[in-house]
């Protein structure tokens, strides 16, 4: 089930923090290098509030980072590219820093969907959070699965076609699914 009744959700805007930082909705994300010595990802992301509250480094990620402010539900989502192949999904609340993974159970349900191995590398991708702040709308798709070939490519895409999930923003669990497609369904 959608947001509230026939609401247009928020349609997700991705920005990449810079190490000079960039303002979303008021807020300020700055991109910033940690001693190789002290973890194993040296790159994370520091926060001030709109209200001028500085938070400091809150989120360590992989190799990228994207993120995209919902400021009337009061949260950041991460698309975090933590391999070359493999991402993740972050729900984090910028009132609690409480953070939630999104995409998961969504990546679960897609492979149970399509029979995909643990071979076959599938990501979910954020597009929009619904009016009433409660879900996500995801879509899953094949990242790679080892084709040599272009026909080889071409029957991977084939066998495996973008899933669209709404995901609960609070427990990161999917809530319903829809048939393949290649454009975002009808969600409210």
């Amino acid at each position: 089930m959608g947001g509230s009744g026939s609401l247009v959700p928020y349609e997700l805007h991705w920005f990449d923090p810079t190490h000079e930082g960039v303002q979303i909705d008021g807020y300020r994300l700055t991109e910033m290098n940690l001693p190789i010595s002290t973890v194993k990802t040296p790159a994370g992301i520091s926060f001030k509030r709109a209200d001028g509250n500085d938070i400091g480094e809150f989120y360590r990620h992989g190799r990228g980072i994207s993120v995209a402010i919902v400021s009337a539900c009061q949260l950041l989502i991460v698309e975090d590219d933590y391999t070359t192949k493999l991402l993740k999904l972050v729900k984090i609340n910028l009132a609690s820093l409480q953070r939630t993974a999104l995409s998961e159970d969504a990546v679960e349900h897609y492979r149970s969907d399509t029979t995909a191995s643990p071979d076959i590398f599938v990501n979910a991708r954020a597009f929009a959070v619904s009016r009433g702040c409660e879900q996500a709308l995801l879509a899953v798709e094949l990242t790679s699965a080892g084709a040599a070939t272009p026909a080889q490519a071409e029957a991977a895409g084939n066998r495996y076609p973008t899933l669209w999930y709404t995901v609960n923003l609070a427990t990161g669990k999917v809530a319903q699914s829809f048939p393949s497609t290649k454009r975002s369904p009808d969600w409210h």
